[in-house]
């Protein structure tokens, strides 16, 4: 790609960046309130399993966009370096594959 798609790619990718930290943090909060079985029990009673499974899903949700963030990150270091940086282009296809393999675990626990 030229000069320009690659400084383009390097925006966007720096901006993703920024919007899936914000998006890590809610969801470390979110984590941390629906998965507090010890609270749960304390105001309802024994944890259901439909509590089970948003914990679950929030716990991937998370792992997912930890995974994309951990691309957008080595995707960077290509894209705004102009060149091929092999280990970085290895790390993200590796985090693309984690982030898909647990893709498809969240759909089977919803």
């Amino acid at each position: 790609p030229g000069p320009e798609r690659s400084q383009a790619l390097c925006v966007v990718n720096v901006a993703q960046i920024v919007g899936r930290l914000s998006n890590q943090g809610a969801l470390i909060n979110t984590v941390s309130n629906v998965c507090d079985y010890p609270a749960l029990r304390r105001r309802r009673g024994p944890v259901t399993e439909e509590e089970k499974q948003r914990c679950a899903n929030f716990l991937m949700l998370t792992i997912i966009n930890t995974d994309l963030i951990v691309g957008l990150v080595t995707g960077s270091l290509t894209a705004c370096s102009q060149s091929l940086n092999v280990p970085a282009n290895c790390a993200t296809n590796i985090a693309s594959m984690l982030g898909m393999i647990v893709l498809m675990a969240q759909a089977g626990v919803q």
